[in-house]
């Protein structure tokens, strides 16, 4: 997780409850499975609202299975096949943001897009 002001972009956020024991988004800590995926849920429900899709809580869970669409990058989507819904996964990273000159330049070139995509983010508060 990446933080600056009041900007979070989270990555894998069932990862940070597993290295952590907690995990913010925005201004919310979460510090179980059950709470963060409560919140994903709501916050998914209050997006089809806004935009005038009916919200049906199966798309949050799928059969297991390799897309054809992923065929080119299996490797990246291996943990979303084995699986059929939103669940924690432990991982370790050997390079980091923290640990590797490459990618925190990456970071500080993409930030300035994430900040302007938090500008206009949904409030779903009203929807909790």
């Amino acid at each position: 997780m990446a933080q600056r002001g009041d900007l979070t972009v989270l990555h894998e956020p069932f990862c940070n409850l597993n290295d952590y024991g907690e995990t913010d988004v925005g201004q919310r800590t979460f510090d179980s499975p059950a709470s963060l995926l409560a919140w994903l849920t709501a916050t998914m429900a209050a997006y089809c609202t806004t935009v005038g899709l009916p919200f049906d809580p199966r798309a949050l869970t799928w059969e297991p299975g390799e897309q054809p669409e992923w065929r080119r990058s299996a490797r990246w989507h291996t943990d979303a096949s084995n699986s059929s819904g939103f669940e924690r996964r432990e991982r370790v990273y050997r390079h980091t943001v923290e640990n590797s000159e490459k990618l925190a330049r990456y970071a500080a070139h993409h930030r300035p897009f994430y900040e302007q995509l938090f500008a206009q983010r949904m409030d779903v508060t009203p929807w909790e």
